[in-house]
């Protein structure tokens, strides 16, 4: 798991829907913030890891724009 451009693109993709770029915008930003808080500290603990990674893919089922996430999963 790449955490810092994992980072970096969810922020950027929170910019874009908080923008108005994205349907459903600001469920959308809530959705990724939400995420993105599971990323851990230490990649060595799984149970965060495995948790982010779950609630990426969620994500870009839901959201096609939340796709490019997963490049870094």
């Amino acid at each position: 798991m790449q955490v810092i451009a994992l980072s970096n693109q969810g922020f950027c993709l929170i910019r874009s829907a908080l923008a108005g770029r994205n349907n459903d915008g600001q469920q959308m930003a809530k959705e990724i913030a939400e995420a993105l808080h599971n990323l851990p500290e230490d990649i060595n603990n799984t149970f965060l890891v495995d948790m982010a990674m779950d609630r990426i893919k969620e994500l870009a089922i839901k959201y096609p724009e939340c796709e490019c996430l997963l490049a870094h999963i």
